[in-house]
C-alpha cells in the first residue's frame, strides 16, 4: 500500500534550485504577498522503518511572492497559508 499527499488549492509555487521559491495564484499567475511558507524535511527512521516529517523553518513571502530559503533540503514540502 502506498500513500500520496494531495493538495487542492488556488496556490502554486515555482522553485529553481530548492532555495528560492515564488508563491503564485494558480489561476491568475500573480504573486501572493505575505504568504506563510512552512518547510518540512522528510527523514528515514531506521528503528521504525518509516519516514518521519520534521517541521523546519517558516518564512513569509515578499510583495513579489518571493522567499529565499536558508537551508537547502533534500525534500521540501511547501505549505502556503494566506
Amino acid at each position: 500500500m502506498a500513500k500520496q499527499i494531495v493538495f487542492i488549492s488556488n496556490i502554486s509555487y515555482v522553485t529553481n534550485n530548492k532555495s528560492q521559491l515564488y508563491v503564485l495564484n494558480r489561476s491568475s499567475g500573480m504573486p501572493i504577498a505575505n504568504a506563510t511558507v512552512q518547510t518540512w524535511q522528510q527523514n528515514y527512521n531506521y528503528n521504525s522503518r518509516s519516514y518521519v516529517d520534521l517541521k523546519k523553518e517558516k518564512y513569509t513571502t515578499d510583495k513579489n511572492g518571493f522567499v529565499q530559503l536558508v537551508n537547502k533540503m533534500k525534500i521540501i514540502i511547501p505549505s502556503c497559508i494566506k
